[in-house]
């Protein structure tokens, strides 16, 4: 998978964690991923999961939690429209 690729999945699934009403806790049980590595992604920088964990998680969105990976792609476009805007306006 692209690198960029990959941040952008990663970003997308941090910010459906953040969002989703349920705990890490449940959500590391019901994707099969440990929750201290959950935990860990969540809060240690530059930590990255593994391809199959990324892949489980994101299976767990599109499965038990559509509409938060839907708020999430659209929280994750607004910041990066705004981003960008803040960078041109610098200009």
């Amino acid at each position: 998978m692209d690198e960029s690729k990959y941040t952008e999945i990663e970003l997308l699934l941090s910010i459906a964690m953040l969002i989703s009403p349920n705990s890490v806790k449940d959500i590391a049980a019901a994707s099969r991923i440990k929750a201290s590595s959950l935990y860990k992604w969540r809060t240690v920088a530059d930590y990255h999961m593994s391809t199959k964990k990324t892949e489980a998680l994101l299976t767990y969105f599109v499965e038990k939690e559509p509409l938060i990976l839907i708020m999430a792609e659209i929280v994750k476009s607004v910041l990066t429209i705004l981003l960008i805007d803040s960078a041109s306006s610098t200009d």
